[in-house]
């Protein structure tokens, strides 16, 4: 796979507009790159109490909740920033210079991956003033090498995408919570159920999972996805996103120093 077709399928995934097909198809690119048995990728949030899975595969939902339960309970984050990306294997860990943060990836480390599930393990960490993300690819000890420079190269191709999504992932969710968005939305004239539809769009819930989480028909979410670009004079969900970022481009700079959106 070339370069320039990963950036434009990891593209989608910055834009929030992944749906079921786009996932299963960036998630099965991940590992078949790096050859692993698993990948996942996690957002912390120690504002919000908030750890959001981002996408996982391979990974049993009981070793998830687990490791939910775990980032929920844990508060000894640090609150230094990790100088750019950190892309390491498991057995690279105990040599690194991480400060603080070593301690914690350590607790993470030894709560879920090395003891649950023993293997080679490829990690890239991404630490944002306000969250943390842990991307991680695992092999099965048998008759599998270790993670080499390559799937570590690759790894560091992947982190400044994945940045970008989850500047854009906390954005969303802390105006959620603070209903920012809804104002938003309101103020362009959208109902209440039209306004819930253009979050979960933002957020890239599919019209399958949107007709499901409303309890309406998926003809209805494509009705009121019609009212939504009519009300705000566009015609995708590309310009639904970008709408909404101009709009408070100046406020994501001062808040998250946002970066320049990739091309």
């Amino acid at each position: 796979m070339n370069l320039e077709a990963f950036s434009s399928l990891v593209y989608n995934l910055n834009a929030g507009l992944f749906n079921e097909n786009k996932l299963a198809r960036f998630k099965e690119k991940c590992l078949s790159i790096v050859k692993a048995d698993c990948f996942c990728a996690i957002q912390i949030y120690p504002e919000l109490l908030n750890p959001v899975l981002v996408f996982k595969s391979g990974c049993k939902e009981t070793d998830w909740n687990m490791l939910m339960s775990f980032l929920r309970e844990e508060k000894d984050m640090p609150g230094s920033a990790l100088k750019g990306f950190s892309v390491f294997t498991g057995k690279e860990l105990p040599t690194l210079n991480l400060g603080h943060w070593q301690s914690f990836l350590f607790k993470v480390y030894h709560c879920f991956w090395d003891h649950s599930h023993p293997g080679h393990y490829l990690f890239g960490v991404i630490k944002l003033d306000h969250s943390l993300g842990i991307i991680t690819f695992r092999r099965s000890l048998r008759h599998n090498p270790d993670f080499g420079s390559q799937d570590k190269e690759f790894l560091t191709s992947l982190c400044p995408h994945l940045d970008n999504f989850l500047r854009l992932r906390f954005l969303t969710t802390l105006w959620h919570k603070q209903g920012g968005i809804r104002d938003y939305f309101r103020a362009q004239g959208l109902t209440q159920r039209e306004t819930e539809v253009a979050i979960l769009i933002l957020k890239g819930t599919s019209i399958k999972n949107i007709s499901s989480q409303l309890k309406i028909s998926e003809q209805t979410v494509r009705d009121h996805l019609k009212k939504i670009y009519l009300k705000m004079n566009i015609h995708s969900k590309s310009e639904l996103l970008a709408s909404f970022i101009n709009l408070w481009e100046k406020e994501i700079q001062t808040v998250l120093d946002f970066p320049p959106r990739l091309k």
